[in-house]
């Protein structure tokens, strides 16, 4: 299963992705497609649980 690429202008969890929102700040039209992530793949990381680890 091939995973799709998604500029982060057309993402549905822009507001929500500090990745995101990062990354667009200061946006040029000429590269707004090229700044994105596969799959929402920036966001998903950011909500996943992290597990502390002991040793």
């Amino acid at each position: 299963m091939a995973k799709k690429w998604i500029p982060c202008i057309a993402c549905i969890y822009l507001q929500k992705c500090n990745a995101g929102q990062a990354k667009t700040q200061n946006i040029t039209s000429k590269v707004s497609e090229d700044i994105g992530c596969f799959d929402c793949e920036q966001y998903k990381k950011q909500i996943a649980d992290k597990q502390l680890k002991l040793f």
